[in-house]
């Protein structure tokens, strides 16, 4: 009878273990389907039209190609008066550009609407605003002893944060800065991230759409619950059972992140910006709140996380 009611036990654990980890990827999964809409809504935002014509084309100091027309140059000092495609004009002085082609053959990708690349920040301070939506696996280990004998309830959570930042841009594709989230809605609460952060940006400057990928260190915080079966087996005639013992574990750790974004930009070099982050946790502390009749449990976690984030850059 023993036997049989251990290999039930062991048959229901792993039954609900296996929910506990579909569960987790069913609740993540929105996360990821929203971020390959976003890739392919950038990709293919406008399906171009391809037509040849013959352009000049100035190779600029700061990265930046420009093709167009040029309607005057100055041989003495090298400067150059250019018009672009949209029929700007601009005056370039040698010491803007590194050198240029003319009558140049290229395929010139038109869609219905011309768009206008919108300047970007290239050496100034941006702040933002926004939400994250993130998800925490406390991967925990737990090692039973004479008094607790059963741990439970680690599930993941998933955590709505308010999100402030600000920092600097350097040359453009470089970006500096500081960030703070602190949770709004949360099963866990409360999740502070304190992080530094840098980000590439690695597009062409052609698209009003700018890519980037965002790495962060910081400090993260979470106040979050456990459960435990203590071996105080009560009985009263035919039944009997042990008691759940649920407390409170403060969890201090280093996190490291990567991920990608996706900038849009708006005019007066305002944007507002999607990106997808993971993250591993390095524990610092972590500590039971309040009394522990039976001593310390062996326990300890092994944070993986990740955020899907929306943002208005200012």
């Amino acid at each position: 009878m023993n036997l049989l009611f251990n290999d039930f036990s062991l048959f229901s654990h792993y039954n609900i273990f296996k929910s506990m980890k579909t569960q987790s990827f069913i609740s993540f999964k929105p996360l990821f389907t929203l971020f390959a809409f976003m890739c392919l809504f950038t990709f293919s935002f406008a399906q171009p039209t391809t037509e040849t014509q013959t352009v000049d084309i100035i190779y600029m100091k700061d990265g930046r190609v420009l093709q167009g027309q040029i309607l005057i140059f100055e041989e003495k000092d090298g400067d150059i008066t250019f018009q672009d495609s949209y029929g700007r004009k601009y005056s370039i002085t040698r010491e803007e550009y590194k050198y240029f082609e003319e009558n140049q053959i290229v395929k010139d990708r038109k869609s219905k609407r011309d768009t206008v690349v919108l300047d970007r920040k290239e050496n100034e301070v941006e702040f933002s605003v926004g939400f994250s939506y993130g998800w925490y696996n406390p991967n925990s280990s737990f090692t039973a002893d004479q008094y607790y004998y059963e741990n439970l309830n680690n599930n993941s959570f998933y955590p709505i944060n308010l999100h402030v930042g600000a920092g600097k841009y350097f040359n453009r594709k470089h970006f500096a800065g500081l960030n703070a989230e602190y949770s709004i809605i949360s099963s866990a609460t409360p999740v502070i991230n304190l992080n530094g952060r840098y980000s590439y940006q690695y597009d062409a400057y052609k698209k009003n759409t700018a890519l980037y990928v965002p790495v962060e260190l910081g400090f993260h915080s979470i106040m979050n619950s456990t459960s435990f079966y203590v071996n105080d087996t009560l009985s009263t005639g035919p039944n009997s059972w042990t008691t759940q013992l649920d407390k409170d574990i403060k969890t201090s750790s280093i996190n490291i992140g990567i991920g990608h974004g996706f900038n849009f930009m708006m005019k007066n070099k305002h944007s507002f910006a999607l990106e997808v982050l993971v993250y591993k946790y390095f524990i610092l502390n972590e500590s039971f709140q309040g009394t522990l009749e039976g001593g310390t449990p062996i326990f300890s976690t092994s944070p993986i996380g990740g955020k899907l984030a929306f943002y208005v850059n200012i």
